[in-house]
This record gives C-alpha cells, structure tokens and sequence, in this order.
C-alpha cells in the first residue's frame, strides 16, 4: 500500500496524501458474469496500480485549478483538466465484460463538478448578477425551481464514427488555429488517444499476467477487446464490436470526464447494420456473439441507472421512402426484451412505413413493461 501518491503534470507537481484504511491494490472479486455487470458502475472496479481514484482525481484537479493562471483562456484550462483525468485515471479490462472500466463511475459525483462550479459563479457574478437574483426570487417564492443547463449534446455519430479516434484528429490538425480553442480541442484529442492506447496496453498485460487462469471463452473474450482497442488507436471502427465500443468510449470521455451528457448513442440499428452484415458475410462474428456484444453494450447504461435514462433510437426512413427497420432492429430488440433493463430508453421513430411485425413486437414489449 502506498502511502502518498505523486502525479506529475509537466511542471506541476500534485502530492496526493491517502487515507489510513485506503484501499489496497487487490481487486475485487466477482462469482459471475451477472454480477459483475450490474455492479460495474455502483462501486470501484479498477486497480490501484493503473492510476488514481475518482476522489483522488478531484482532489487533484481542485488544487490545480487553484493554482491555475487565471489569464489562461478557460478553453486551454479545461482542456487540461481533461487531459489530466484521461492521463492519471484507474482503469481496468476484466474477463466478465466486453468493455473496460474506468475509476470514475458515479456519474453525480464526477471529478470536475466542483471545478465547473467554481467557473460558473465567476461567470455568472461578473456578467449575470441580475440573473442569479431572478433565479433566486423564483425559488424563494416558488414561482418556479430552475437552473442553467449546459449539458446536453448529441453527436453527429453519422460524421464522426467513419472517422474514428485518428481520422477525428487528423480532421482537426487540418483546420487547426493558434486560438484556444483550437488548441484546447488538440488537448484533448491527443489525450483521449493516450487513454485509448492506456486501455488496449492494459488488456495485453492482463492477458499476458491473469490470462492463464482464465477459461478459453474468457481469454478468447479479451483477446478480442484487445485487438478492438488496438485498432481504434489506428483507425476508425470497421466492425459491430468496434462501433458499439467507439461510441461507449466517445460517450465516457464525453459524459463522465469532460461532464456533458449524451442524450442520444446514436441511430442504433441504422448505424450498425452495413457493419454487422459484413461481419456475417466475412466471419468475423455471428450472430449469437453479436447478442452477447450488445448486451454487455446496453448493460454499461443498466449498471449506471440514471434516474432520467440514456437515449438511443431506432428506425427511420431511407431516402427511397423505405423503412430503416430491419433484421438487426429485430435482433436489438430481442435483446432489448431478454435484459429488461430500465435504461438505455429506446426511442422508436415511427411512420406510414413502420411494418407491421415492428408495431407488434414493441407494443408487446411495452405491455410488459420494457424500457421503450
């Protein structure tokens, strides 16, 4: 057990001081597949050895802030913040689970609140005074409870999947200006790189240090998440598994470190599909291995169960007039209906073309309570 711990951030140096009873590096222990996943964002599941926990990630970015230039542009200042959660976060690759985990898992008790928090009252009391006096009056009286909302951001899933992590980078460095903005975004876009190389290096050496103690299907299961994680530091997504782990990491970086929300993980079976079909066609999966791909998927969101759910939506109309629904909509939703989960929430996009087996499918699944 370590005593202090030292983060080093170029020229900034942060000694974190730990608790007596701070937990060991030890890991916990899971009986099976089941559980693991629904307590994967209750508690801890990292180790110790990868990096710092959320608490201790807070109390560090706290004090950089503190001792932050305030000259320096809050675009560059929060970027770095970003920076150096993606660099010293624990994170953790487990055999039970298709996707990595990360030490910052309750989304209402993220590292950067405080910090946020502490920029917004500057803003607010150098150029909304008179706001913040409205906002205060309403809430006394109760003519109504309410707040600034900065956090709700869809991406353009349809643009930035086919460029992957690289080609988003490669895209930006080609309209890249000495402004802080543009220099906060290639902050941020080296370090979410280096967080996704940090998972793909952590997958090998557990493979390489616990892989032998695990079943075939098991070592078989991480190989896999190795070689997606892999890719993704080169290229953008070319499989179902590397899509659906594109946008649950895009979704991480975005929602638990950088705290904006995504309120939509895209057009799902629209989006999947060419992948999926190529998959099939290719060998590259089946059918059985993708279901259990897009559980542990939706399960990321079923272990979080935020009060107001994760958005997804499914169906539409192609250009010709035709519906989007298709033989993979069914297949999502079958797995929709064996978990029961009450999030993600499944948005159907309906019309004159909806076909009939869709309506009848997902009626059915209302009746008995699914999250649709």
């Amino acid at each position: 057990m370590r005593d202090s711990l030292v983060v080093c951030r170029q020229d900034l140096q942060v000694q974190l001081i730990m608790n007596d009873n701070h937990q060991s590096s030890s890991r916990l222990t899971f009986q099976d597949e089941s559980e693991y996943l629904k307590r994967k964002f209750r508690e801890d599941v990292t180790s110790e050895e990868t990096g710092l926990s959320s608490d201790e990630l807070q109390a560090a970015i706290v004090d950089i802030d503190k001792q932050r230039d305030i000259s320096e542009p809050w675009a560059i200042g929060k970027a770095k913040l970003f920076e150096f959660l993606c660099d010293n976060i624990a994170i953790e690759i487990d055999e039970y689970d298709w996707f990595p985990a990360f030490s910052i898992w309750n989304r209402n008790k993220r590292p950067l609140t405080p910090v946020l928090n502490r920029h917004k009252d500057y803003v607010n009391k150098k150029y909304n005074p008179e706001l913040l006096e409205e906002i205060a009056i309403c809430r006394k009286e109760g003519i109504a409870t309410n707040w600034q909302d900065f956090e709700h951001s869809v991406p353009d899933w349809d643009v930035i999947i086919p460029l992957g992590f690289p080609g988003l980078k490669a895209r930006f460095e080609k309209y890249r200006k000495e402004t802080p903005y543009y220099i906060g975004i290639g902050i941020a876009a080296d370090a979410s790189m280096r967080l996704v190389k940090r998972l793909a290096d952590r997958a090998n050496e557990r493979l390489l240090r616990d892989g032998a103690d695990w079943t075939a299907e098991r070592r078989k299961r991480i190989e896999k998440e190795a070689d997606c994680l892999e890719s993704l530091c080169k290229r953008a997504p070319q499989t179902a598994y590397e899509v659906m782990m594109f946008i649950y990491l895009y979704w991480y970086f975005t929602e638990h470190i950088d705290h904006i929300q995504v309120r939509s993980l895209s057009n799902i079976d629209r989006i999947l599909t060419p992948y999926y079909d190529n998959d099939i066609a290719s060998g590259t999966t089946t059918e059985k291995e993708f279901r259990e791909h897009f559980r542990h998927f939706i399960w990321q969101w079923g272990s979080i169960d935020n009060y107001w759910g994760q958005p997804v939506f499914m169906g539409g109309t192609k250009i010709d007039g035709t519906t989007e629904y298709n033989h993979l909509s069914k297949i999502i939703l079958d797995v929709v209906d064996e978990e029961a989960l009450p999030t993600p929430k499944f948005q159907l996009k309906i019309a004159d073309n909806t076909p009939e087996w869709l309506l009848d499918k997902t009626l059915d699944m209302v009746r008995r309570h699914r999250s649709l």
